[in-house]
């Protein structure tokens, strides 16, 4: 199999991380808990190693996280970034020195959402249905 990156970008407040989470409860319930802010976290799934990484904000050092996934042999990677500078940088430079390949996905999200129980609702879909999108792509890699 080849070794993947699935980016997760976007940019400020649109779900990256949340969908991460919830990535990782569709994949690995036991890892996540109700209060648990970032996914650092490596698992098997349908005999693939996934290394997940929910924080990819600007200084948030996403090429050592990277590197620490494919130090333990990940096939795949799903992490978030910003559209722009740094953490995009880290990404293509990991992926240039290493050999990985990136699928970069957008996430569908809600503009202008407010604080209001039908958005929040309609936010918490967005990111499941994100995350549904995320485990089918992994399917399919690790199917080919």
């Amino acid at each position: 199999m080849q070794n993947f990156i699935i980016c997760f970008e976007g940019t400020a407040s649109i779900g990256k991380s949340s969908t991460i989470r919830e990535l990782c409860r569709l994949l690995a319930p036991s890892l996540v808990s109700d209060d648990q802010n970032d996914i650092n976290e490596v698992i098997e799934y349908n005999s693939a190693k996934i290394g997940i990484a929910s924080q990819g904000d600007p200084y948030t050092d996403v090429k050592s996280k990277l590197l620490a996934f494919q130090a333990q042999r990940c096939d795949i990677i799903v992490c978030a970034c910003r559209t722009k500078r740094q953490t995009k940088n880290d990404v293509y430079d990991f992926a240039n020195e290493s050999g990985y390949r990136i699928f970069w996905v957008r996430p569908y999200h809600l503009n202008n959402y407010s604080d209001s129980s039908d958005d929040k609702a309609l936010v918490s879909i967005t990111n499941k249905i994100n995350a549904e999108g995320i485990v089918r792509l992994i399917s399919t890699i690790i199917n080919q």
